[in-house]
């Protein structure tokens, strides 16, 4: 069990060791567990920051064990290690790895590298000879963020689907987010209707348990809604180029990727680059429908705001790009707004004349029907009048 610790908030690293605490407590015999979190820039001259010390601070009142006199400490090359035994079934061993910034590099990809060669590198060898290569058949990596809440019958559940199936090669729990907002409104639905894939080249199969649930505070603000999805948008495309570009390979090692899902995945690696171009032509389209405003303008001036915003982003720093985004994301909402009203508009406009256009239609016909078709009736006629013709 792996987790990667940013410098989250003291409410998100007591959430995680809560969760620690109940798969130390909650396990069957059958089932042994380790519990390693590592942590960025968490060491400065053998000497812990501030946000490693208030994570060891929670130690007593979580997990219930002495930070100091409980612990294992050892110096390694990427910082410090810290190892517990806690209370429970198994005794699961807890580790803390704190990272020297000077010594490996920060960020989650390469925590990521880091913790997969520590696990396949270094502890699935302690107990083998070096020169065999372990088994690895009931070994798993349960990797998750360090602000997701989950539970002892959840991971159980996604160990019984891997037991089942020789071919899964990683199985994803189904993810709440917490927390309040708009921005949380969106992303609830966004993690409602879809959920990632990977490790198919190597002729694996990802599975998905919806019997497994965890929950994970999403982002609230702006700047980091902004910082995640420029995160994940650069993974996705790597990973969509690396499929397209191996996709034989891929469908000869994998018989659960089929000619339409390579397809697929082309036709959306292409719409991902059209995407903005189209949303332009809404945007225009919708301004010239509702406002008439010439198409062709509003086009050339969202096409310069693009390229501008572009620039800052290949060429200006954090802080620019992100107070540009803010700017352009303020505007087009405002956009969007004033497009949404005057469609509505025009669209009353237009069911407003069409109403009166038909109440005129019928007034016509109406008229048509009460006059005789023999002549003409005036009031002051009599009816011997109309009787001899006069």
């Amino acid at each position: 069990m792996v987790a990667r610790l940013p410098e989250e908030s003291r409410k998100e690293m007591q959430q995680l060791l809560e969760s620690i605490q109940k798969i130390s407590q909650g396990t069957s015999d059958k089932i042994c567990f380790e519990a390693h979190i590592f942590v960025d820039g968490a060491v400065r001259e053998k000497e812990m920051t501030e946000f490693a010390l208030q994570l060891i601070g929670l130690l007593n009142d979580t997990l219930h064990i002495d930070a100091v006199s409980d612990s294992e400490k050892t110096w390694t090359p990427y910082g410090l290690r810290f190892k517990w035994d806690l209370t429970g079934p198994n005794k699961m061993k807890f580790y803390i790895h704190l990272k020297d910034s000077a010594k490996v590099k920060k960020k989650k990809r390469w925590s990521q590298i880091m913790y997969m060669s520590y696990i396949l590198d270094f502890l699935s060898k302690q107990h083998t000879n070096r020169d065999v290569n372990p088994r690895d058949t009931n070994k798993f990596i349960l990797t998750t963020d360090a602000d997701v809440r989950f539970n002892p019958e959840s991971v159980e559940a996604l160990l019984d689907l891997m037991k089942r199936d020789t071919s899964v090669g990683a199985v994803c729990a189904r993810t709440y987010p917490l927390g309040s907002g708009p921005v949380m409104w969106y992303q609830k639905f966004e993690y409602a209707v879809g959920h990632w894939f990977q490790k198919i080249q190597n002729g694996w199969r990802i599975d998905y348990c919806a019997a497994s649930e965890n929950e994970t505070f999403c982002p609230e603000k702006f700047e980091e809604f902004y910082k995640q999805r420029r995160r994940w948008i650069v993974s996705t495309l790597a990973n969509l180029i690396s499929l397209i570009t191996h996709w034989h390979l891929v469908r000869n090692s994998n018989h659960q990727v089929s000619f339409l899902f390579c397809l697929y995945q082309i036709i959306l690696f292409a719409l991902t680059f059209i995407g903005p171009s189209t949303v332009v032509c809404i945007v225009a389209g919708g301004l010239s429908y509702s406002w008439d405003i010439n198409f062709v303008v509003s086009v050339i001036l969202q096409v310069i705001v693009c390229l501008i915003y572009a620039g800052i982003c290949l060429f200006g720093n954090e802080k620019w790009q992100m107070k540009s985004g803010k700017i352009i994301t303020f505007l087009y909402s405002i956009i969007m707004a004033a497009v949404f009203i005057g469609l509505l508009e025009r669209i009353a406009k237009e069911i407003i004349g069409i109403t009166s256009d038909i109440g005129e239609n019928v007034s016509d016909s109406t008229e048509k029907s009460t006059i005789p078709s023999g002549g003409s009736v005036s009031p002051g006629n009599s009816d011997e009048d109309i009787e001899s013709g006069n």
